[in-house]
């Protein structure tokens, strides 16, 4: 299972040849590795960020790919080497387009340094470590006009990998998506993190960040089809709560 890679959208903007050197070059060398060594199936985390910017949602896995970053082109890049070594009978390999990973278990908080993601910054905000959260953008054409996207509890994406391992053992080659069918916008995880920490904070609203598309909302009817795959924690309030207490942790 690969996990690494970078991740920020903006940051791949800015700096686009770092990222298809460690999200691309770095992926092939360890494929070509694990092919050398005997490893038969592989699953990869992907990204809604190969969709780029749709204006219909729910996206299921059949809608055109058109990467609206460097970030989302690095994973698109690497399904689609996968797509190869499937066809020509090489691995068995399975890529999950996560939506918005989210949400902690106890022992295991986010950790991101810089962190980069809207709720650990809203808990650091809420408790006095930030002077203030930043939403980057509050015109987008959305009903609150901030981004919305489809929030996914990471202990479900860890269930999905487990599932999506067993299903190699039938299924030659898969490309799925990991979300709820359920959008959340940034105002309503504002309003989220107040309630479950009881704390106010203040929220600034700045200019929009390139590579962001306005909504990102999965169709998750083929993972529940092909692996048996039901997000059970996934719902906003478990997501903050959950992330709420491992974050004090910290």
């Amino acid at each position: 299972m690969h996990f690494a890679a970078r991740i920020e959208p903006g940051e791949s903007m800015k700096f686009p040849e770092v990222f298809f050197s460690n999200n691309v070059a770095s992926s092939f060398r360890l494929l070509e590795a694990l092919v050398q060594t005997g490893v038969e199936r592989f699953v990869f985390s992907s990204s809604c960020a190969v969709y780029g910017d749709q204006l219909e949602m729910p996206i299921d896995e059949e809608r055109e790919t058109r990467p609206h970053s460097p970030y989302g082109q690095s994973n698109l890049m690497v399904e689609q080497g996968l797509e190869w070594l499937v066809a020509q009978g090489r691995r068995r390999a399975a890529s999950l387009r996560y939506f918005n990973a989210a949400g902690a278990m106890l022992a295991h908080p986010e950790r991101h340094n810089p962190e980069i993601h809207p709720i650990p910054i809203a808990f650091d905000a809420s408790l006095g470590l930030r002077d203030q959260l930043d939403v980057f953008g509050d015109d987008y054409p959305t009903p609150d006009g901030t981004c919305v996207r489809d929030y996914i509890h990471v202990s479900d994406i860890a269930d999905a990998h487990s599932l999506a391992i067993g299903a190699l053992e039938t299924h030659p080659g898969l490309t799925l998506n990991l979300g709820t069918g359920i959008g959340s916008s940034n105002r309503q995880v504002i309003d989220e993190v107040k309630k479950v920490t009881g704390r106010e904070f203040e929220v600034r609203y700045v200019e929009r960040r390139a590579g962001d598309p306005a909504a990102a909302v999965a169709s998750n009817a083929r993972a529940k089809e092909v692996l048996g795959w039901n997000p059970k924690r996934s719902d906003l309030n478990t997501i903050a709560t959950d992330a709420w207490v491992a974050h004090q942790t910290l």
